[in-house]
């Protein structure tokens, strides 16, 4: 009776979210249950999302069948996954974008990242239309959810990045763009892994990518010394504001082992 009622919950964890208390009698009694159907406990509490149930998958990393310790290591990383974007959408309905907190600022070797301020619009609008940034970015309608880029008391550029959320395939994308006066100095690959190294350690990522136009050299030359290798041309990637045309982009990503 008991595998027959777990084989059902197992089918119905692959298709819905169910609710913890549906599926917490199952870790009772599990000894009971043959080893091959043991296996599928971890996994059924893994998808409940429910943090109650974390306590209870972390007692299966140590059971000594494989199968059985396997599916407890996924459900564990789910489980805190999901606790760490629940962590994440506090700091969103504070500010309005996922990870960016009031007053926060990360500190690079030359540089400093702190959210966009009211002020710095006109600053940042007018550094977008600049003939050397206007060439490979198009003025966006606003710069919110963005972080300034500040060399000694000055904006001078923006970051931003975006995450995606499926654990399937959880990464995060960066974007950047500094003044032209401030191209060449470095400040720019400082931003990029001061950015970079936030998403990893503060946000677990394990791949980050950034995908330059493939004719913008200086940002290629720039992302490589962060650590970023080039995967592949996107050919027509993006269309530019100015000309119309259609231009190739290089996607290029990172390990969080290679971040430099």
């Amino acid at each position: 009776m008991r595998e027959s009622a777990l084989h059902a919950v197992c089918t119905a964890s692959t298709l819905y979210e169910l609710p913890y208390r549906l599926v917490e009698p199952l870790a009772a009694g599990v000894e009971a249950f043959y080893p091959l159907l043991l296996a599928y406990v971890p996994a059924v509490l893994g998808c409940t999302h429910d943090q109650a149930a974390l306590p209870i998958v972390e007692r299966f990393l140590h059971h000594p069948r494989s199968e059985v310790r396997r599916e407890a290591s996924e459900a564990v990383k789910e489980l805190r996954w999901h606790r760490e974007s629940a962590q994440d959408k506090t700091a969103y309905d504070v500010v309005g974008y996922p990870g960016i907190m009031p007053g926060m600022e990360l500190r690079g070797d030359k540089v400093v990242l702190r959210p966009v301020a009211g002020g710095d619009g006109a600053v940042l609008g007018r550094i977008v239309r600049e003939p050397e940034v206007a060439a490979w970015w198009s003025p966006p309608d606003d710069f919110e959810g963005m972080l300034a880029v500040v060399f000694e008391g000055e904006v001078i550029g923006a970051i931003q990045f975006e995450e995606e959320t499926d654990p399937e395939f959880r990464h995060a994308g960066i974007d950047v763009f500094l003044t032209a006066r401030h191209h060449g100095k470095g400040l720019g690959t400082d931003a990029v892994r001061t950015l970079a190294r936030w998403l990893v350690h503060e946000h677990g990522h394990h791949r980050l990518t950034i995908d330059p136009a493939a004719a913008n050299t200086a940002a290629i030359r720039s992302y490589r010394k962060v650590g970023f290798k080039p995967v592949g041309v996107t050919r027509a990637y993006r269309r530019d504001h100015q000309t119309g045309t259609w231009q190739d982009g290089l996607l290029m990503d990172l390990l969080a082992e290679e971040l430099a």
